[in-house]
């Protein structure tokens, strides 16, 4: 905890230890205003005093602790090892080899070989025939035939007529103008004025005629005509021939030849073994071993510790006095005018 902290808590301290009844370590004391007559106990003014506190502080320490520490040591310990030993034997060993021994011997083998040999074939063919025959048909022909036939023509001719046609229609006021090129006024806007002029055109006037005409015409009708033609058939014909037939035939052969074969041979010779012999020995061997051992450190530790001391703090001078001035709402602020 650091210094400048314990003036505050003194001066807590100092507080709680005043009555409340007498307003307090700063405050006014209550009631002064209420009996001004009586004199009563107020703060005149302020002391300062000595006074012993204690405060708690960290301090550092040396303290010896015991500490585990692991330490390598050289200890000397007994090792059975095995030792390996060649060790060499001869024995005689009987043992089945294979030769290679040359022999001649018949081989039998297969050849193919054409043989030709006359064969009488049947086959059949199939012979054409020609057969003329006379058939009939109908074929259609071209006849000039002459009929009379009634006609009818139009016989007329174009004539030139005249009519009247109205070139202008609708009310006098305001109507527009009608075909005759401009509007002709009739006296007056409530009755309505028609005008009317010539035209000439080319008419037509048909003038239909019949009569009875030959008339010359070609048409095809179907006839019935002979013609001659050849069928032709097929008939099958069985004929016999001499050919010569080639085939493959299979015969079979022998030859000597000459092999190479492997015959089994039994010997017996001396051979040297070599096995291995594993003995056990006992050494002294020297090993480090991890050991824990506790050793004494001096190590800083904080610790709280109580401390004693003196501060100086502001003590409040209650005294009696009288309330000179009726008009104050509180006897008690005359107390501020002394220090």
């Amino acid at each position: 905890m650091k210094r400048w902290l314990l003036i505050p808590v003194a001066l807590f301290s100092l507080v709680l230890a005043v009555p409340s009844s007498q307003g307090g370590l700063f405050g006014r004391k209550k009631g002064c205003a209420s009996d001004c007559a009586a004199p009563t106990q107020c703060v005149v003014g302020y002391r300062n005093e000595t006074r012993t506190v204690t405060v708690n502080e960290y301090v550092t320490e040396a303290r010896t602790v015991n500490v585990t520490e692991y330490q390598t040591v050289a200890e000397t310990r007994n090792v059975t090892r095995y030792k390996t030993e060649e060790v060499k034997e001869t024995k005689p060993v009987t043992f089945t080899v294979y030769e290679r021994v040359k022999e001649v011997r018949n081989e039998e083998y297969y050849v193919c070989e054409a043989q030709t040999k006359p064969e009488t074939r049947t086959y059949t063919i199939q012979e054409r025939v020609e057969t003329p025959k006379t058939g009939t048909r109908r074929v259609s022909k071209p006849v000039t035939k002459t009929e009379a036939r009634t006609v009818t023509r139009d016989m007329g001719h174009w004539e030139t007529q005249c009519s009247e046609v109205v070139c202008s229609s609708g009310s006098s006021c305001g109507g527009r103008k009608g075909l005759c090129g401009r509007r002709k006024s009739c006296g007056g806007c409530e009755s309505e004025c028609v005008q009317t002029r010539l035209v000439s055109r080319k008419v037509w006037v048909a003038q239909p005629v019949t009569t009875t005409e030959n008339v010359t015409f070609t048409t095809c009708e179907w006839v019935n005509e002979n013609y001659n033609y050849v069928e032709v058939s097929y008939k099958p014909v069985t004929k016999t021939e001499t050919v010569n037939v080639t085939t493959n035939v299979t015969v079979k052969k022998s030859r000597p030849v000459e092999v190479w074969t492997s015959k089994p041979v039994t010997k017996t010779e001396n051979r040297t073994f070599v096995s291995y012999k594993s003995t056990p020995v006992t050494e002294a061997v020297t090993v480090n071993v991890c050991r824990p051992v506790t050793v004494a450190r001096t190590v800083n530790v904080r610790v709280c510790r109580p401390v004693t001391k003196t501060v100086e703090v502001r003590v409040p001078v209650y005294g009696t006095i009288e309330c000179a001035t009726p008009t104050y709402s509180s006897g008690c602020d005359s107390g501020h005018h002394h220090k």
